[in-house]
């Protein structure tokens, strides 16, 4: 079995000294993202994608942060740039997958809809089995679920997330 890749690890850092300012500056980030401070996030995870560049929880967080201050194409190009460093993460796939499907309504651009149906076939055939999630999301899509299924399947999902959830923020 494959193991996801979330980011990165201790033995990746320089020094412990490193690290610490490494998950400091994710964790200054992310609350900031959390009280909808997103251009001070921006600021955060731009000065830590300069010292660490391949970080995928950072370039994870960018997509996000430009995401929620309406900078589709930016999203697009960042959980791509995730999605290449992290490619087994389900969390970048998704959240890759479900920001195509966004800009594909903003752009009444159907080609978006096209490359998220392609990620998340992409991200199933590496993994060498379903996902759960993504095997709800095509089934949502297909019109094979009612909406109270749907929300059914999301509180489970999020509640398994809860219990050993990695979402780059310890």
């Amino acid at each position: 079995m494959k193991r996801l890749d979330f980011g990165y690890y201790p033995s990746e850092f320089e020094s412990q000294d490193e690290q610490r300012e490494f998950y400091r500056l994710l964790r200054q980030g992310w609350q900031q993202w959390k009280n909808k401070r997103f251009d001070e996030a921006l600021d955060t995870f731009t000065i830590m994608e300069k010292r660490w560049p391949n970080s995928p929880q950072v370039l994870g967080w960018l997509g996000t942060v430009h995401e929620d201050l309406g900078h589709l194409e930016r999203a697009i190009e960042y959980l791509e740039q995730t999605v290449r460093v992290s490619p087994l993460s389900e969390l970048a796939s998704i959240s890759l997958f479900h920001v195509l499907r966004k800009a594909g309504e903003a752009f009444q651009d159907y080609s978006y809809w096209d490359r998220s149906i392609a990620e998340a076939e992409r991200f199933i055939h590496l993994l060498g089995r379903p996902s759960v999630q993504y095997g709800l999301i095509l089934k949502d899509l297909r019109g094979e679920l009612t909406d109270d299924e749907v929300r059914r399947h999301m509180e489970e999902y999020d509640e398994l997330l809860g219990e050993g959830r990695d979402d780059g923020v310890p």
